[in-house]
């Protein structure tokens, strides 16, 4: 897709989740659990404050994922949207804090996957329940659909603290997306090291479920993105990830960082992935997704052994360049230069097969 079309669509999708969260900060206590409107008809808790928010971010989460099959929700939220049932519902509200972690790392998702949508991926077919007459409509007029419903929402929350009293500067109108905004500091300030790990476990999950959509019997055709099959792409993946995991391990001990896992006359990309292509294409397929696994369990349990505070301020200084640490962050170097490759290629699979 156009890179000047992505760009504009990311700044009124990008400002339209940002009034959504201006509304979860202007929220006081006392509204939390308040209902946004009133229907008889399902269980009181579903139109709540706190649950509407949470029900925009689980669609945008999911529009965003483009599929029902493989999708859930990072811990500690649950399926609920799917099930209408009081049984569903969590049995307390989910915070305040909870919520704007899961937005701030939506947030940084929904900026990666509208600035580099390739016109492949735009034009992918997607199907929902709630479509008519099991009409399709493509990955990009879903994401206008998401926006729409995004907006929708920050509208009926900004309303109604709005009637209670929250000053109008509180849940003003943002014009475009913020690109150096104050209120992601807050987020990242509410952020802890359980919500990044659950954050991250979740990108993982779903990782695991697109090489799940896949199969093993494609993962080495070639030519899914520069003569690369998904098995060369996996190991190109583990490779940094697995330079990744040494260097935290290394501040986890105080000890400098170590070389790298290849020759270190290596200087550019280009040159390291060559390496790390030769060095694991005559591997088994099986081997390749053993170390994948592998090397994530290593990044996330590594991870869990910070302090949280030595955490974040390691993340803030070496990885995230000051912007707010999310578990999301590990995987953008995919969704920005691999996931879009990957299911063009399997859209590709598929219609090839049908």
């Amino acid at each position: 897709m156009d890179n000047l079309l992505g760009a504009i669509v990311w700044k009124q999708f990008g400002a339209a989740i940002d009034m959504l969260d201006n509304a979860l900060l202007a929220c006081p206590n006392t509204l939390w659990r308040q209902p946004v409107w009133r229907d008889p008809s399902v269980p009181s808790e579903r139109t709540a404050f706190w649950y509407v928010a949470y029900h925009a971010l689980f669609w945008l989460d999911l529009y965003l994922f483009g599929s029902e099959e493989g999708f859930s929700p990072p811990e500690p939220f649950a399926m609920t949207e799917m099930d209408d049932s009081a049984d569903s519902l969590p049995s307390q509200p989910y915070s305040q804090e909870e919520l704007r972690a899961y937005l701030a790392s939506l947030r940084q998702k929904c900026r990666s996957a509208t600035e580099t949508m390739t016109d492949e991926q735009a034009r992918r077919a997607v199907n929902f329940p709630w479509m008519s007459d099991g009409e399709a409509v493509s990955y990009a007029e879903l994401q206008l659909y998401s926006m729409r419903h995004i907006q929708e929402h920050a509208a009926q929350l900004s309303l109604l603290v709005g009637q209670h009293g929250v000053q109008g500067n509180q849940i003003d109108w943002v014009a475009r997306a913020r690109e150096n905004q104050t209120q992601e500091a807050t987020m990242e300030s509410n952020m802890s090291k359980a919500q990044l790990l659950d954050d991250l476990r979740g990108e993982e999950a779903r990782w695991e479920a697109l090489l799940q959509d896949i199969g093993e019997e494609h993962m080495t055709q070639p030519d899914v993105a520069g003569g690369w099959s998904i098995k060369d792409i996996v190991a190109h993946l583990t490779g940094w990830r697995r330079r990744t995991v040494a260097r935290f391990q290394a501040e986890l001990r105080h000890e400098p960082a170590p070389p790298p896992p290849w020759p270190t006359d290596l200087q550019t990309d280009d040159e390291i992935n060559a390496w790390i292509y030769a060095a694991n294409r005559d591997l088994p397929l099986s081997e390749v997704l053993s170390d994948s696994r592998a090397v994530l369990r290593q990044l996330v349990a590594t991870l869990d052994a910070f302090p949280e505070a030595d955490l974040m301020e390691y993340l803030r200084a070496n990885y995230t360049e000051g912007a707010p640490p999310t578990g999301a962050a590990f995987f953008d170097h995919f969704h920005e230069e691999h996931e879009p490759d990957m299911r063009a290629w399997l859209e590709r699979v598929r219609r090839e097969q049908s």
